[in-house]
């Protein structure tokens, strides 16, 4: 019998490939070929403890083993003759680099391949490097060894004592209800918050996750204590640039629907916080591992929400850009991209100019992630002096005065922490979740009306479709996109998807702001109950002509010069599933007297074309007629 592994080096052991089912076989052989990002410049960030992580070429499926070897899956020694050559020089182990199981990684590559017919990157073969040698020249020459392997997809190095500030600023200067501040939800200058909420009554969606990836938040502040999930097996935070960034972020999208303090956006998703440079009880997890880890545990349509930046290729220690920038953040949202999955990044606080082709033309020749890339934008929707920029930037949200919870520049009050609120959130990261706020309101929209979910190349256009332009002089040469508009968005939706109402929720949020309207009411007081007016397909609050022409009409008629009919027509939408309805007659208007008309039984035919009901019958005798809606 084949061994499954045979050790041919000291710390490197090849692997047989396992037999593969013939539909599996079929299914991989359909897919199209991965594109592998050319290789890039290794690039070297600040601090003296650095970090070493390989990413091993897909074909070799590497992975990381707990004696601190590493296996690969191939026949022949030959193919990693130069990593045994540095594991030998430098006496090197290996650690496991995801916080999320194989199984659940494979999950994800295999939705993200069905969903987009093409072949993943093997996330799982992301290894950290650990060297007796861990010096910062030492590791940086490594790194640039490792990085030139053709077995190595490529090598990247993250400061483990510098790392990148989140992208953001506070400016200084019983709770009272402080929603009237949060001036960014209006329908003036922000993006339309209310609108959603007033028109439709759609605050999120319980289905719809919306996780927000980085450092740390306030747990206990009093608008957020118990409405943020963690991400499971959490041990501890990273705590170096304190828990304000992350509480204002998360308040501008979750914090409590109440009386008092701020309101977030979406109160109604379920909001997640999954914290990168943090312990879990599996060990250390970093950046990439975090991001990983939150796309891996989202469905189609949920959303990511990454509140971070990195060092770009300019020298300097402020040229912050987008995450994404590290290719095994780049490689994770892709695959989250490619399963449905909805990124939301801030596009970092660098001014950078990512069409520069000197700077950026490695990044850019790998293509387009599918992230939704945010920039940060006055309220007169002008770029601000420090935002990153170019033609990758998607879109623009507040950059500065976002009023939300956290840092007690506006007020702390019982001098209590956990009462704090501020009125200067700056940045790309307080842009960040005023677009992540709209994403999720219009996919709760799409949700909850429509029975959809859209997909991230979807939503991404029509924000971007429907946005309010970005203003100002540069706005040709330094654009970040516009700001997106969630009336003209929801209409732009609902353009491309009219809404068929095949429930009475989705029906009640489109006319009455409510999941459960008052099916007896009669709003505009035409005489029709609400279940009336669903099944006929008119408008329960206004009255109109063109309403009045879809009621029930009868005639007589004498079809051929033959006998006399009764002739019944109402307008009557197929899509229209969520009641029932019967016509009946009675000769006597007695209660007891109604009898339900069957097509083909005593003279009576029944007939639809399109959206219009017709009924026929013998008109013998005197007959009343009705039409009676029942809701299932």
């Amino acid at each position: 019998m084949a061994r499954a592994a045979r050790q041919v080096f000291s710390r490197i052991a090849l692997r047989e490939k396992p037999a593969v089912p013939p539909a599996e076989q079929a299914f991989r052989q359909s897919l199209k070929p991965r594109r592998i990002p050319p290789k890039e410049a290794l690039r070297i960030p600040e601090g003296q403890q650095l970090r070493l992580t390989v990413k091993i070429a897909d074909e070799l499926v590497g992975r990381a083993n707990d004696d601190g070897g590493l296996s690969v899956q191939s026949s022949s020694a030959t193919v990693v003759e130069g990593l045994q050559r540095l594991v030998t020089a430098h006496d090197l182990r290996f650690r496991r680099v995801q916080t999320v199981s194989d199984a659940q990684l494979a999950d994800l590559t295999e939705r993200a391949a069905h969903n987009s017919g093409a072949a993943q990157p093997d996330l799982a073969a992301h290894v950290e490097v650990i060297a007796s040698e861990n010096s910062r020249a030492a590791i940086i020459a490594l790194a640039r060894e490792l990085h030139a392997l053709p077995e190595i997809e490529y090598a990247e190095l993250e400061s483990q004592d510098q790392p990148p500030p989140p992208p953001a600023a506070d400016i200084a200067p019983v709770t009272p209800l402080l929603v009237s501040n949060q001036t960014y939800r209006g329908a003036s200058t922000g993006v339309n918050v209310d609108y959603v909420w007033n028109t439709f009554g759609v605050r999120g969606d319980v289905s719809l996750r919306v996780t927000d990836c980085e450092y740390q938040y306030n747990p206990d502040h009093e608008d957020l204590s118990g409405l943020v999930q963690m991400q499971p097996n959490l041990v501890s935070m990273y705590t170096g640039f304190g828990d304000d960034h992350g509480t204002v972020v998360v308040g501008q999208i979750a914090s409590g629907w109440n009386s008092y303090g701020t309101t977030g956006s979406t109160p109604e998703c379920v909001t997640r916080f999954y914290p990168e440079f943090s312990t879990l009880t599996t060990g250390p997890q970093s950046r990439s591992a975090c991001v990983t880890a939150a796309i891996a545990a989202s469905a189609s349509g949920d959303i990511v929400v990454l509140e971070m930046q990195a060092n770009g290729p300019a020298t300097g220690t402020t040229d912050y850009v987008m995450a994404e920038i590290d290719l095994s953040v780049w490689n994770a949202v892709r695959v989250g991209t490619d399963a449905g999955i909805i990124t939301v990044a801030a596009a970092g606080n660098g001014n950078q100019n990512l069409d520069d082709s000197a700077l950026f033309s490695a990044y850019n020749a790998r293509g387009d992630s599918g992230a939704i890339i945010v920039g940060a934008g006055s309220s007169a929707r002008a770029k601000l002096s420090f935002s990153t920029y170019g033609t990758r930037v998607n879109v623009q949200g507040w950059g500065g005065g976002v009023f939300t919870t956290g840092y007690g520049a506006y007020a702390t009050y019982g001098s209590d922490p956990n009462q704090e609120y501020t009125s200067g959130f700056s940045g790309t990261s307080s842009a960040t979740p005023v677009v992540a706020s709209a994403v999720a309101l219009l996919q709760s929209v799409a949700i909850k009306l429509l029975g959809i979910r859209l997909s991230p190349g979807e939503l991404r256009s029509i924000l971007v479709n429907t946005g309010r332009p970005q203003t100002g002089a540069g706005a040709a040469t330094t654009p970040i996109g516009p700001l997106p508009e969630l009336e003209a968005a929801v209409a732009a939706l609902f353009a491309a998807h009219p809404p068929t109402f095949s429930t009475l929720e989705s029906w009640g949020h489109y006319h009455l702001a409510t999941p459960t309207p008052d099916l007896a009411a009669d709003v505009d007081q035409d005489g029709s109950p609400a279940l009336l007016e669903y099944v006929l397909g008119t408008d329960p609050k206004t009255q109109s002509a063109a309403d009045r022409s879809r009621h029930p009409r009868v005639s007589l008629a004498a079809p051929g010069g033959g006998p006399s009919v009764l002739v019944l027509d109402f307008h009557q939408p197929a899509t229209r599933t969520a009641a029932m309805w019967v016509v009946q007659q009675s000769d006597s208007l007695l209660t007891n007297s109604w009898q339900d008309l069957v097509h083909g039984v005593n003279g009576v035919t029944i007939t639809r074309t399109g959206d219009t009901i017709q009924v026929t019958l013998p008109a013998t005798a005197q007959k009343f007629l009705r039409l009676k809606v029942t809701a299932n």
